[in-house]
């Protein structure tokens, strides 16, 4: 159900369906009015016709009778000159509602239907106001359209005529008006959809451009100029874009050279104080408050002398000044050294830090040093944060091979990191509130660890399930599939 929902929610297929929907409510609603309006107008042209040959009718028999006792003899006159071109059924009524004439039975009094005829308030109606009205009934399950006037002789109301006919014939002409339409209905729907299918693809594929430059945009690649003629908003939404990814792609690129340059200027001077903090806390005159105070300094040059590296190692990287030695390794031999580097300092630290990897697992095409750093920072966070968590913190690195690439996931057991967090903990200078607190760092290993990875033609993402512990999944292309 969530993948239905997720297929519906994407913006190429509301268009479609809203097409697909558009497009049977108009087809339907043309239906509807062609129905509607021609069976109005047959109906309409139907008591058109009724009247004219009620008129007709009074006008025959009126110049036929002598007395209002000459209406039966001169309607059944009327009768058999019209028979056989009568497609209507008429009844005559004198004015006291007994029928003396009818298409169906020439005129015979015991017909089945007069007792009926003789209750029909319509017909009373007529007699009584002298003026015609038309009606519609149901009679059989078809429709039948009536039609009543006055048979005046002399000024007075000698009788009534009454001329009905059924839609049957419409009925017929409309079944098969009906197949025709169902037909066309389903062609027309055919192609209207193949046409939304083309129009909904040429609207996406500038959207879909605008998509992909601004999720590559997110990830830091500025890259990206879209090659957009569409001359609408799309066009100038693409334009915008554009000028924006350049715009960000010279700003990252003053702030790389920028931090380059501050962190290859700093490294002299931190150089300068430690050596003489050193020289000075070697004076055997020297206080051992004073002495406290140079560890102090020591100290915290070697601190900021390992951020400088790392600062000055991840622009070097992006910036591709440092070259990857790139070449065929084995990934278990990596992950065996990474192993025994790390061991000792886990073990220090309390932790239990395991690494399994298959014997049959495929080489690698990478820079062997470069890989190892990327472990090293895995599993030396996963160490830093797991100590102290729980009754027996582990860490583990894993490796497998899924298709065309290696898998390495790095778990360890620590607090978690917070959904919130998990896409932000590869950005530089990024401390995650959960697992940041008394942690030391400046927050660019990942970054540092993220920009090996991307050079290498990989990928690396965060999880952490339930917030219990965190799993880094690095993912290499093995050799001769890069």
């Amino acid at each position: 159900m969530k993948k239905i929902l997720r297929f519906l929610k994407n913006m190429r297929w509301k268009l479609f369906f809203s097409y697909f929907i558009l497009i049977i409510f108009n087809i339907s609603i043309m239906g509807f009015l062609f129905y509607f309006f021609t069976m109005g107008h047959f109906i309409s042209t139907r008591e058109e016709y009724l009247a004219t040959t009620a008129d007709y009718f009074s006008k025959f028999v009126t110049a036929s009778m002598q007395s209002e006792d000459d209406l039966a003899g001169a309607s059944k006159f009327f009768l058999r000159q019209n028979w056989e071109k009568m497609d209507y059924v008429l009844t005559v009524t004198d004015k006291y509602m007994s029928i003396v004439a009818d298409s169906r039975s020439l005129g015979e009094l015991d017909m089945p239907f007069a007792d009926s005829f003789s209750k029909d308030a319509r017909i009373k109606q007529v007699l009584k106001t002298g003026k015609a009205i038309k009606w519609h009934t149901k009679e059989d399950g078809s429709k039948t359209i009536c039609y009543a006037a006055p048979v005046s002789f002399n000024g007075s109301i000698a009788g009534a005529v009454k001329v009905s006919m059924t839609t049957e014939d419409f009925n017929s002409l409309f079944t098969i008006l009906k197949d025709y339409f169902i037909v066309t209905f389903v062609f027309s729907l055919i192609a209207a959809l193949c046409l939304a299918m083309i129009f909904v693809k040429q609207i996406m594929k500038p959207v879909r451009k605008i998509r992909d430059a601004a999720t590559e945009i997110s990830t830091g690649n500025f890259d990206c100029d879209l090659d957009c003629d569409s001359p609408d908003e799309l066009g100038d939404l693409s334009a915008t874009i554009s000028k924006m990814s350049g715009e960000l792609k010279k700003l990252d690129e003053t702030r790389t050279l920028f931090l380059a340059n501050i962190s290859h200027e700093l490294r002299t001077p931190l150089t300068i104080i430690k050596g003489f903090a050193m020289t000075m806390a070697g004076d055997p005159d020297v206080r051992d408050d004073q002495k406290h105070f140079l560890e102090m300094i020591n100290k915290e040059s070697d601190r900021l002398t390992r951020l400088v590296s790392e600062l000055l190692e991840l622009t070097r990287i992006r910036t591709g000044k440092i070259a990857m030695k790139m070449d065929k390794c084995s990934l278990s031999e990596i992950m065996s050294s990474v192993a025994f580097q790390m061991g000792a300092k886990a073990k220090a630290s309390g932790c239990t830090l395991t690494s399994t990897c298959p014997d049959d697992m495929p080489e690698i095409t990478a820079d062997q040093d470069k890989i190892k750093e990327v472990l090293i920072n895995l599993i030396d966070n996963g160490i830093k944060y797991s100590a102290g968590h729980g009754d027996e913190p582990k860490i583990s690195a894993e490796a497998s091979c899924s298709g065309e690439y290696a898998v390495i996931k790095v778990r360890d057991s620590g607090p978690g990191i917070a959904p919130e967090d998990l896409d932000k903990v590869f950005e530089r200078f990024f401390r995650s509130g959960s697992r940041g607190q008394k942690i030391e760092g400046a927050g660019l290993g990942l970054a540092i660890v993220n920009e090996i990875v991307k050079a290498h033609g990989g990928k690396i993402s965060a999880e952490s399930p339930e917030r219990k512990g965190c799993i880094f999944t690095v993912t290499l292309p093995l050799s001769g599939k890069k």
